[in-house]
């Protein structure tokens, strides 16, 4: 069940007239307008579902997706965009997006779907809680573990691949298809 939001987009109006809907429907509701302030709640408040605006001056919101689910995979995570695209819906999903709504939207709608996909996350495998399920989810865990071997080589693919035990050919297949 959802009871607690947060909403990242950089519109301020936007933001506050959501947070106001949000509210009166007994909602706690967390805003925020840029990446740090919305990291720094998303570790703080643990929110149920998590809004992000895809796109943002200087980053999107896949970026800041990638970080949370890195934190917490467990939030229902919804993109909102006034450009939607087929290809910008498919990559946001494979980045963990649960959804991916066209702007602009109303609040029941985005609760509505919001609801439906915590109903199908724990019809998805009987007896397994969510944190386990999304624990399996390979892609997440492959991405992760490219991008901190990356880190501990400061980008050296050649090391990075060492550290990870492959081939760097094998690395840079599978950067291409992820990144």
């Amino acid at each position: 069940m959802i009871n607690s939001v947060l909403l990242v987009d950089d519109d301020e109006i936007f933001r506050n007239a959501m947070k106001s809907a949000f509210e009166k429907r007994k909602m706690k509701v967390f805003v925020a307008g840029d990446e740090p302030a919305a990291m720094e709640l998303f570790r703080e408040h643990s929110p149920s579902l998590v809004i992000l605006d895809y796109k943002m001056p200087g980053l999107t919101g896949i970026s800041i997706l990638r970080q949370m689910h890195v934190v917490n995979p467990l939030p229902v995570f919804m993109l909102l965009s006034g450009y939607g695209s087929i290809p910008m819906a498919v990559e946001s999903m494979k980045e963990g997006a649960d959804s991916v709504l066209q702007k602009p939207c109303d609040v029941d709608s985005i609760l509505v779907e919001a609801n439906k996909i915590v109903e199908k996350k724990k019809k998805r495998v009987a007896g397994m809680d969510e944190s386990e399920f999304r624990s399996f989810n390979l892609n997440i865990l492959e991405r992760v573990g490219i991008e901190k071997a990356l880190d501990a080589t400061k980008g050296n693919v050649s090391k990075a691949a060492l550290l990870l035990g492959i081939d760097r050919r094998t690395l840079q297949r599978k950067m291409k298809r992820m990144f």
